[in-house]
């Protein structure tokens, strides 16, 4: 339940970052906020059905384990955002406001 939640607030963060960045570099911010907030989900989908539910169907020795696999969708949802933001929207660019 908590890892849901995080889940949401850090991609309506992930939302709000790709937004802001798009803007700074003369993006189409609403595009790139999608493109954003969609590799994000797609990484953290991926991680929790591949990884998270697998090792957590079986009986966890600790809760740090437990907790630490139902907090790691967002950790690699937020790491593939990063690299997509710098890969794909960033591109050399310099982040100057265009105020």
């Amino acid at each position: 339940m908590i890892s849901n939640l995080l889940l949401k607030f850090i991609g309506i963060g992930v939302l709000v970052w790709f937004f802001k960045t798009a803007e700074k570099v003369g993006e189409k911010s609403v595009k790139w906020a999608i493109i954003g907030v969609l590799g994000y989900a797609l990484a953290a989908a991926l991680t929790h059905f591949l990884i998270t539910d697998v090792i957590l169907d079986r009986p966890v020795s600790s809760k740090s384990v437990w907790q630490f696999f139902n907090i790691l969708p967002s950790l690699v949802g937020l790491t593939a955002a990063y690299f997509v933001r710098k890969k794909f929207l960033l591109k050399g660019k310099t982040l100057e406001s265009k105020e």
